[in-house]
C-alpha cells in the first residue's frame, strides 16, 4: 500500500468531493514504493506578490518521478450534442 501523508486518513466528510474520495481510495492501493501527499500546499513568489497553490494529490516514485493529480467533475450534458 502507498505511503500517504498526512498519515491519518483525511476527512472524508460529505463536503469532500466524491471524485477526491474515489481518487484517494484508488491511490492508497498503489504499491508501497509510492508516496502520496494529500492537500500539498506550496507558494511561489513573483516580484512583490506571493501566490499560494494546493495540489489535491502529489504522487512520488523514485523511478517514475512525480505527478500532480486533481479529480475532475464529469461534464454535464447541455443538450442533444452532449
Amino acid at each position: 500500500m502507498a505511503k500517504i501523508f498526512p498519515a491519518n486518513e483525511f476527512d472524508l466528510s460529505e463536503e469532500t468531493p466524491r471524485g477526491e474520495r474515489d481518487l484517494y481510495d484508488a491511490l492508497k492501493k498503489l504499491p508501497d514504493d509510492f508516496f502520496v501527499f494529500h492537500s500539498y500546499r506550496y507558494e511561489r513568489v513573483s516580484g512583490s506578490h506571493i501566490h499560494f497553490f494546493e495540489n489535491d494529490f502529489l504522487i512520488l516514485h523514485l523511478l517514475y518521478g512525480c505527478m500532480n493529480a486533481t479529480p475532475m467533475r464529469p461534464r454535464q450534458s447541455t443538450g442533444s450534442n452532449g
